[in-house]
């Protein structure tokens, strides 16, 4: 990666590579022992983040003039300072959220109605949302030798694509009122966006969204005329296992932020439950249906729940739109679903599902960073087959074993590079009940 600002700008250092994640895991997880049930999943060094937040720079122009503006600029945070510095561009960043940003800078430099009071930015883009354009599949592993020397792994080493089309969404956060001289200042800006993008490279942005917030407030703007109801939605395209999967990803809800590692942490869990005894799946902490949509193909019926109200609904968005009638979303938290489903509790957000038609063979766990810790939530994952266990915290990870390996064992571990330039670690282990 080339960038002015790396080991200075905060969300990146070079120390943090590759090499030094699969060292850690190798002493946290003796990972050495499971030779190709290993599975390492290198991403591309730059252009494949799918989402980032930039506060603003504002720069004087020296200008003797009271009505000259100030030059606006991204900013991320200092490393180890409590300041922030401006950056040019952000490499890391999908190359169509690339255009976009510098192509959108210039338009709100010059109207003061779009950059006053401006406060942040966020972008979130899709790295394909054409069929014609489809991501190229995962290539061959190569076999790699681990730092003992004495076993060997799988490696999937991930090129960025030679073409991308994508559908982006950009959130204008103010700390003003939007009055309708905003409103029609803003309709502009979506056309005029997508005007510069093309000049600079042809086709390779299909839909802009604009979002503006404030409080108590939210304006979309699009480009094209399209279904009102998914207004703050960007369409994005996922090849799983050779057949590409379509997504809503809503503004301001969670997705995988690495748009290529994604594309392999549901090609990862689909093949290696290919060979298991699959009947019925659950799926905990939904989100929109990522994993669930995916996967819904190998089970009789899949069962999602997830506990934010707009996220469950976002789920059955996301089946709809790819003609997947077996799975039932409902809006329960962790305990909830415990309490359903062992039938201590009824709720009323159950009215019209047979829960007890269900036959779990599978779960599929992404908690947050802390991890599960809870022993009641634990033990109940514990009854289940197999486990789908996604984290993004090798710490809690490795507590969460301590509990889960009294019962079953490691079939399958991968670390996927999600965060590359950062300590940050990605992992999914497949785990099964021991005879």
């Amino acid at each position: 990666m080339v960038c002015s600002v790396v080991d200075i700008c905060g969300g990146c250092e070079r120390s943090n590579t590759l090499e030094s994640k699969v060292r850690e895991l190798y002493e946290c997880f003796n990972i050495g022992a499971l030779g190709s049930r290993f599975h390492l999943y290198a991403s591309p060094d730059s252009g494949y983040r799918a989402r980032g937040e930039f506060r603003i720079y504002r720069e004087s122009s020296g200008v003797d003039s009271t009505n000259a503006l100030p030059s606006l600029y991204l900013s991320m945070s200092a490393k180890g300072k409590n300041s922030r510095i401006k950056i040019q561009n952000c490499p890391i960043l999908l190359p169509a959220l690339q255009s976009v940003l510098q192509a959108l800078l210039p338009l709100l430099q010059h109207s003061n109605i779009l950059s006053q009071k401006l406060y942040a930015i966020e972008v979130l883009g899709s790295r394909f949302s054409t069929q014609e354009h489809l991501p190229q599949s995962l290539p061959k592993p190569t076999a790699m030798t681990w730092l003992d020397s004495s076993s060997q792994g799988l490696c999937y080493a991930i090129e960025p694509d030679e073409w991308q089309c994508s559908d982006v969404a950009i959130t204008l956060i103010y700390h003003k009122r939007l009055d309708s001289t905003y409103e029609q200042a803003a309709r502009e800006l979506p056309c005029a966006l997508k005007a510069l993008c093309e000049q600079a490279v042809p086709k390779m942005v299909r839909e802009i969204t604009i979002v503006a917030r404030s409080k108590n407030q939210k304006l979309c703007f699009r480009d094209s005329i399209m279904d009102s109801s998914v207004q703050d939605c960007i369409t994005d395209v996922v090849q799983v296992c050779g057949k590409p999967y379509f997504y809503l990803r809503k503004e301001g809800q969670f997705c995988q932020p690495n748009a290529y590692m994604n594309a392999c942490m549901l090609s990862f869990a689909k093949s290696m439950i290919q060979a298991h005894k699959r009947v019925d799946l659950l799926e905990m902490y939904g989100g929109d249906g990522n994993f669930s949509i995916a996967l819904a193909e190998c089970f009789n019926k899949v069962l999602v729940t997830e506990v934010v109200k707009t996220a469950s609904a976002h789920i059955s968005r996301n089946a709809l739109l790819n003609n997947i009638t077996n799975i039932t979303s409902v809006r329960l938290s962790g305990a909830e679903t415990m309490s359903a489903l062992s039938g201590e509790r009824e709720f009323y957000r159950l009215k019209g599902v047979d829960i007890s038609s269900f036959n779990f063979s599978h779960i599929l766990i992404d908690p947050p960073r802390s991890g599960i810790g809870d022993g009641a939530m634990l033990a109940f994952i514990a009854g289940f087959s197999y486990i789908i266990y996604i984290s993004c915290n090798p710490a809690s990870l490795l507590k969460d074993l301590q509990v889960l390996l009294q019962t079953h064992s490691i079939e399958n571990f991968a670390l996927f590079d999600q965060f590359p330039h950062t300590h940050h670690k990605e992992c999914a282990l497949i785990l099964r009940k021991q005879a």
